[in-house]
């Protein structure tokens, strides 16, 4: 899954407004698991999935898959 870009020719920049509103209609249509790897947005994936549901939503109500650690 590439996430949303400020800007398409800048893959390190996350549009995280757009990001929330994708994280909070796929866990209310009943979806419940990510997966991100380091690599993914040169190392900005993580921190973008940390702030669009780590920080936003119960640690209960997801899976996060980072390729290296299983978190649940």
């Amino acid at each position: 899954m590439r996430l949303p870009l400020l800007n398409k020719d800048d893959m390190t920049k996350i549009d995280l407004e757009t990001l929330y509103k994708m994280v909070d209609t796929f866990l209310e249509r009943g979806f419940t698991y990510f997966d991100t790897a380091y690599m993914y947005h040169f190392g900005n994936s993580e921190l973008a999935m940390k702030e669009a549901i780590v920080k936003r939503h119960k640690l209960d109500s997801f899976t996060l898959a980072n390729k290296l650690l299983f978190v649940r």
